[in-house]
């Protein structure tokens, strides 16, 4: 499984809405909204790669203001 469908699993078991995709270089963009908890939880899993055939770098955090998405999802 690819790190954008072990990232929405892994959002889904966590409470957090918000999209996955890739940019053009190859990186991962992860858009995501959830309780303070929760998102501690998925950031420090994302962080330790939800998928074994991945290789994570670097991790940068921002804060952006809230979309109130419904659900996550794998972007294009």
């Amino acid at each position: 499984m690819g790190f954008r469908w072990s990232t929405k699993r892994l959002a889904d078991q966590n409470n957090i809405t918000g999209w996955v995709r890739n940019d053009q270089s190859g990186a991962v963009i992860i858009r995501a909204e959830g309780a303070d908890p929760d998102m501690a939880i998925f950031l420090s899993a994302i962080k330790h790669s939800p998928s074994p055939f991945a290789r994570i770098d670097s991790v940068t955090v921002t804060s952006q203001a809230p979309e109130s998405f419904r659900q996550f999802f794998i972007s294009n």
